[in-house]
């Protein structure tokens, strides 16, 4: 966005005042875009808006700026009682990568929903090495999309500690973790395939 950062101030003004569900979406998405960490304490408001849309859009924008200050607000948001919200949340701190938000996202992969399940294993793969005893007990999952996104996020961490857990996964009933495990033992360089 060429304008940039002189024009937060209105957007913020809008996503504080503006009664359109519409409206205060562009505003949040242009926000998103801009990346500006002066909006990030009114998106972080905006995650209790009553229009789902709007809220969901809040915690890309939050994930997307990067800003440590949104955390705890979107741990919060790992307890929403909509489902799409939990996984949003678990997506937007996955982005931000701090370790702080490790036991919430470990707490998430017993949720019910699998969709929130899948996107706490792959926030804490993006976090990294704090996450793995997590994403070893992921591999065990019923799921095997759940399973693949473990075996996935373990070769994005790339420590050698889950070479034993990856050999496992290559004999995975479920030939997409079987791949995955392929793809992340290669990647942690070890050539076993």
């Amino acid at each position: 966005v060429k304008i940039g950062p002189r024009v937060v101030p209105a957007l913020i003004a809008v996503l504080r005042h503006d009664k359109n569900g519409f409206v205060r979406l562009t505003a949040v998405r242009v926000l998103s875009k801009i990346g500006d960490s002066r909006a990030v304490p009114d998106l972080c408001a905006v995650l209790r808006d009553e229009d789902g849309s709007v809220a969901v859009a809040a915690m890309r924008a939050l994930g997307e700026i990067g800003d440590l200050q949104a955390v705890p607000d979107l741990i919060k948001a790992l307890r929403n009682e909509a489902s799409f919200m939990r996984d949003t949340a678990a997506e937007a701190l996955g982005k931000i990568g701090d370790s702080q938000a490790v036991p919430d996202l470990i707490t998430a992969l017993g949720d019910e929903e699998p969709y929130v399940h899948q996107a706490a294993v792959q926030a804490l793969g993006a976090i990294g090495s704090q996450a793995m005893p997590a994403l070893s007990e992921a591999l065990r999952h019923q799921e095997w999309f759940i399973r693949e996104a473990a075996v996935e996020a373990l070769g994005e961490i790339g420590d050698s500690e889950a070479v034993p857990d990856l050999i496992t996964a290559l004999r995975d009933e479920d030939w997409y973790v079987c791949q995955a495990a392929e793809k992340a033992l290669v990647k942690i360089g070890c050539d076993v395939v």
